[in-house]
């Protein structure tokens, strides 16, 4: 967020009290990327949207929906498909309707941007974005489209195609394979759309766990007859995250402008399809947000929030 534009924030005035639900929300919710469609697309509350995962999970993570065999990954992926169109529609929008929002820049829950990339690129990712930016914009798709590549998770979900204007295109994937923390890839965004002199006035990360000291946990089940490169490249996956936030720790060192939340202990083991273990995810998360240091630095960021809020008569 810019000083008196919040371009980037998922935040409206009456909700920036709740930010501890957002973030409740954030740890439990593994797929961040979902959440940003959810709340920024969508325009969405934090209730609406966890009550939207907790339906989405308990269906796509069910066992009825888990495939005979792991080709094209665990679970049917037409069953995701129909689940995010039931949120659309659900939201009163129609599954026709793009993710470019046509109200963009003149609704104060703010704009968004998610992550996916092509099994061609795995070192750049696409951003699909609810706004116009650059006059590269990315693809021209719907709703659902942009919340299907950005969920279509390493060995959980196929990869889907979005075609273009000539009706080709390429196959996406979620952008977990070293994007699964992308704060860096929301300040370069700002930074191309405002200029790189420009003062960035609130940028919070929200973790969904801390990996621990080993920063990666011994494989199990399936995982302990993958190849050992895809092993390190879950590995690179795990400790990625945690690189991210130290590298701009450092960077923004002390300005007031950047914060970061990450539940130190209980939520890193939790697998995105282990969706039954949400109230032990939420526990700890609530443990952790009743901490006096965490809870002062919510403070502050509500506080740095209202401030850059445009005032209103």
């Amino acid at each position: 967020m810019y000083p008196g534009k919040p371009f980037l924030c998922l935040s409206s005035p009456v909700d920036v009290y709740s930010l501890k639900s957002m973030y409740c929300l954030g740890v439990k919710m593994n797929d961040h990327r979902l959440i940003a469609i959810m709340l920024g697309r969508l325009k969405m509350s934090t209730e609406e949207a966890l009550q939207s995962y907790n339906k989405i999970s308990s269906t796509v993570f069910s066992a009825e929906n888990r495939k005979p065999f792991y080709r094209d990954g665990k679970f049917k992926a037409t069953t995701l498909k129909k689940e995010i169109q039931n949120v659309v529609r659900q939201a009163r929008y129609s599954n026709d309707q793009k993710l470019l929002d046509p109200d963009a820049g003149r609704n104060l829950k703010g704009n968004a941007f998610v992550c996916s990339m092509t099994g061609i690129n795995l070192r750049s990712p696409q951003r699909f974005r609810t706004y116009q930016g650059l006059p590269n914009q990315g693809p021209d798709c719907k709703i659902w489209e942009a919340a299907r590549a950005t969920t279509a998770a390493s060995t959980f979900f196929k990869a889907i195609k979005i075609a273009g204007p000539c009706g080709f295109g390429p196959d996406y994937v979620d952008a977990g394979l070293g994007f699964n923390n992308p704060t860096k890839e929301v300040r370069d965004e700002a930074k191309e759309l405002f200029g790189p002199n420009r003062r960035i006035g609130v940028l919070v990360s929200i973790g969904t766990g801390h990996p621990g000291p080993s920063g990666f946990q011994q494989p199990k089940g399936l995982e302990k007859v993958l190849p050992l490169e895809f092993i390190r490249v879950l590995q690179h996956i795990t400790t990625d995250c945690e690189s991210v936030a130290d590298e701009l720790a450092k960077e923004y060192g002390n300005d007031e402008s950047y914060f970061r939340f990450n539940v130190l202990h209980g939520a890193e083991g939790v697998s995105l399809d282990e969706w039954k273990k949400m109230s032990e995810v939420m526990a700890h998360t609530s443990s952790y947000l009743r901490g006096p240091d965490v809870s002062r630095e919510i403070d502050r960021v509500v506080a740095c929030l209202c401030s850059s809020l445009p005032r209103t008569k």
